[in-house]
């Protein structure tokens, strides 16, 4: 029930982040919280006093696939969109080897920027594990996420994903700069 509220508010959690430049830990008083929240639900008043109470505020959003109900859906089109998501419904992969995928992506960072995220959190990052129309494989999937992750980076954010989502792909986890749970 707590995480229905959360979510009702745009929290998606409250994560530990365990790996990489960053070690936090609630309860610490020599360190912050950090607040999990979704980049398509969240205002920047929201943000600012997350910001206000000590937060480190992580956006979360994923680069890998299509949601019709978030407010960038329109800039999507039928050629990049693919299979559903099959743990996930209304959620489908998209091609990332597209140049218009990739400045969708970049319109998120972007957003993220602007609305004062410290930090970005991309979900569903192991698109490759999963059969999807466009054949996209760990070698793809590891050029795009370099990209992006550059571009959050130059923004002055780091970027992390799920250990879940990185089980299996060594060469892809060194590009993140933490891991949650």
């Amino acid at each position: 029930m707590k995480n229905k509220i959360l979510q009702g508010l745009g929290v998606l959690s409250i994560s530990l982040l365990i790996t990489g430049c960053d070690f936090k830990t609630p309860n610490n008083y020599d360190n912050d919280y950090t607040i999990e929240v979704s980049l398509d639900t969240t205002s920047y008043s929201q943000i600012e006093s997350y910001h206000f109470d000590g937060k480190t505020v992580v956006c979360e959003f994923s680069p890998t696939t299509y949601e019709d109900y978030l407010e960038d859906d329109y800039k999507f089109n039928q050629f990049i969109i693919g299979n559903e998501v099959n743990y996930e419904s209304n959620k489908y992969w998209v091609d990332i080897r597209t140049q218009l995928n990739y400045d969708i992506q970049t319109d998120r960072i972007n957003k993220a920027y602007s609305l004062g995220c410290d930090k970005l959190f991309f979900s569903n990052v192991d698109i490759f594990d999963y059969i999807n129309d466009f054949g996209i494989n760990e070698n793809t999937t590891y050029d795009f996420l370099y990209d992006l992750i550059n571009e959050s980076n130059s923004y002055g954010m780091s970027v992390g994903a799920s250990e879940n989502d990185l089980i299996n792909t060594y060469d892809i986890s060194n590009l993140f700069d933490f891991t949650t749970y």
